[in-house]
């Protein structure tokens, strides 16, 4: 059974998502649940919301790249095999982080790539699209997670496609301005559209060898 994935998520900057993560986060971790927090926008605020820069060093910019986020990915993107098992920081024995990496950038084009492919069926398609849902399942069992929160990047790109399609459900914080509530049309048009076109993407293809999420 797939654990539930909760990703806060606003084309617009300056919404407050990140620190509301945060916050929930060690609210939900304090009255007892297992909570895996993941940051999957490549500026990477909720990371180092965590993280003192002393930690940051050692994921970014020593001798452990592969701990954070995008190691993950890289089999895949490399040809080298699926995906790898993502390394998660235990903040507190109920709080864990997945590291964020601002080399997450570089997915943006393989998966428009990717979900072009689906449309012919092609089993690589399907799993380079479906990837994030697997490595935040991973993340979650691993830490026996009861559920998992999600930072995405303010923007409607291909990487935040593939994160909301690994989504179970959307919280989108608003600002209190008619400016806030124009973008929030914007914004449903363009999850319709994303969910329609994975809805015909997977109706067409053909029988494959590995799961993938499940109908949004």
């Amino acid at each position: 059974m797939s654990i539930p994935v909760l990703t806060f998520f606003n084309n617009e900057r300056g919404a407050g998502k990140t620190s509301l993560i945060y916050h929930l986060a060690w609210m939900l971790s304090e009255i007892g649940h297992q909570v895996v927090a993941c940051d999957l926008n490549p500026q990477a605020s909720l990371t180092r919301m965590f993280l003192n820069e002393e930690r940051l060093e050692t994921f970014w910019f020593k001798s452990n790249p592969q701990m954070a986020i995008y190691s993950a990915l890289e089999p895949l993107l490399l040809a080298r095999g699926n995906i790898g098992h993502p390394h998660y920081e235990r903040i507190t024995p109920e709080l864990s982080l997945v590291v964020g990496d601002s080399r997450l950038s570089a997915v943006e084009e393989e998966l428009s790539i990717q979900w072009c492919a689906c449309l012919r069926n092609c089993p690589n398609a399907f799993r380079f699209t479906s990837a994030l849902w697997h490595i935040l399942q991973l993340a979650a069992n691993d830490c026996h997670a009861d559920l998992v929160l999600v930072d995405a990047a303010p923007n409607l790109g291909a990487l935040n496609r593939a994160v909301l399609i690994a989504t179970n459900y959307m919280i989108v914080p608003l600002g209190t301005n008619l400016l806030s509530l124009q973008g929030l049309q914007t914004l449903g048009y363009t999850i319709n559209h994303w969910r329609v076109a994975w809805k015909t993407r997977r109706k067409s293809r053909i029988a494959l060898n590995f799961s993938s999420p499940k109908e949004r």
